[in-house]
């Protein structure tokens, strides 16, 4: 069974540690990801020609800036799009002037959003017809695919090098990253990824396909890996909340700590557009 660890208060904030648990949980293979850490940054990166499996978050900004202009140049490197996140810290500290000093898009502003766990409900996670199950098998993690790219808009290429690259860990059972598949009347349906975190679960990647919406399957796929994760002994889940999930969640209790800011990170000279 895997439990949070017993922390005291810690002066990281809680955002951070979400952003670190994926990092650490998530991008494991060294043959086909990259995993850097630094002073007031984190980054990972699959090289997909999307930024939605590359990602850094900032911090800080570092003495006089240049630790924003340190890592941009290293992300710029690395010749693919970045999603990149801007922590409370780091917007305490000036890093979107920073950013905006440099020529960095801003994208837009995502509320974070966290649950205690005595708000959970189990009738939240129960849908007639709808059977939600930990991906274990190169069946299932090859359906999750299917489902996620139809949920997110993802291209073939960008559904390819996803199972590629995360194919170890979703089928790892001793993971801390849990990939859930929903079957809807016998058809994927949902997807969702638990990270169970050094404090809180993470929640990713919760996606209905558009046939199966407006039955209640995202708020069964965000609430199913809780309930699992509580008896885990966790109490407590953290997530950024996109536009079309934010209703959902708010319905289910989840409350705003917070909005932070995106911004993409482009490679010299190209313009890859968003979710390509």
């Amino acid at each position: 069974m895997t439990s949070p660890a017993d922390t005291t208060a810690s002066a990281v904030h809680p955002t951070v540690l979400f952003f670190d648990d994926l990092l650490e949980h998530l991008f494991t293979d060294p043959d086909r990801v990259l995993v850097q850490r630094g002073p007031g940054y984190g980054l990972a990166t699959t090289f997909a020609p999307s930024p939605d499996l590359n990602l850094v978050y900032l911090d800080g900004p570092g003495p006089d800036g240049e630790g924003v202009k340190s890592v941009l140049a290293r992300v710029r490197e690395l010749q693919v799009p970045f999603l990149c996140a801007v922590t409370p810290g780091g917007v305490a500290h000036g890093v979107p002037g920073l950013l905006e000093d440099e020529g960095v898009p801003q994208l837009m502003e995502m509320p974070f959003m966290t649950l205690a766990f005595e708000r959970l409900r189990l009738q939240d996670a129960t849908v007639p017809g709808l059977e939600i199950r930990h991906v274990r098998t190169e069946h299932d993690w090859q359906a999750w695919g299917s489902v996620a790219a139809d949920a997110f808009g993802f291209s073939p290429v960008m559904v390819d090098m996803t199972e590629a690259a995360l194919r170890g860990v979703a089928l790892n059972s001793d993971s801390r990253a849990r990939f859930y598949l929903g079957i809807l009347d016998g058809e994927p349906a949902g997807t969702a990824l638990a990270v169970l975190g050094q404090q809180e679960v993470g929640v990713w990647c919760v996606g209905t396909a558009p046939a199966a919406r407006r039955r209640g399957v995202g708020a069964a796929m965000t609430t199913a890996p809780l309930l699992d994760a509580r008896d885990g002994g966790y109490i407590r889940a953290r997530l950024g909340a996109t536009p079309m999930g934010y209703p959902v969640y708010e319905r289910l209790g989840w409350q705003v700590e917070h909005q932070s800011p995106f911004y993409l990170v482009q490679p010299a000279g190209e313009g890859t557009p968003h979710g390509t």
